[in-house]
């Protein structure tokens, strides 16, 4: 049989039938061999009160949804690494879900920008003076953290609302 007596048409179809097959399979390998164990790890780690997980063109975004925790830092990075080992080097986002509520205001209104204005000029300790001033003020208790690259992670708590924010050192 030569290559002139094949179907032209037939070869078409078993081409594109082989394409559709091949991005089929890695979708169920993505959705069942990374995506829903990773999910279902987040989902085991007793820090954890919810977790989505979305694609958006080639990055992944993880929405978590944070308990009361001791250290928002070790958890933060606990869950970073645990991302890691599934996602390797792909990109992916970690956004954390806080309610609205009084904590979200002051943070918004006043207390971020207290934050950028020290990283900006490096003078930490006034930022922490500032923000202590206004939690007595505002009467929530703050924990500030921070990692071996400068990355903040603000803690926030009054009654039964917590709020966590972690601010990257550019």
């Amino acid at each position: 049989m030569k290559f002139e007596d094949l179907d032209v048409k037939l070869i078409a179809i078993v081409f594109i039938i082989s394409f559709f097959l091949l991005i089929a399979g890695q979708q169920v390998y993505k959705k069942y061999g990374i995506d829903k164990p990773l999910l279902e790890e987040i989902k085991q780690k007793n820090y954890i009160k919810n977790v989505e997980i979305e694609k958006f063109n080639d990055q992944v975004n993880i929405k978590i949804e944070l308990n009361k925790v001791e250290s928002f830092k070790e958890s933060y990075e606990d869950l970073n690494k645990t991302i890691q080992k599934y996602l390797k080097n792909k990109p992916y986002r970690i956004t954390i879900i806080n309610k609205r509520g009084e904590l979200s205001n002051i943070y918004e209104e006043k207390i971020r920008f207290i934050i950028y204005e020290a990283q900006k000029t490096g003078e930490y300790v006034k930022m922490k003076d500032s923000i202590d001033q206004l939690s007595t003020k505002k009467n929530f208790h703050v924990k500030i953290e921070f990692d071996e690259y400068m990355n903040l992670y603000l803690t926030m708590e009054k009654n039964n609302e917590v709020f966590y924010q972690v601010l990257f050192d550019k």
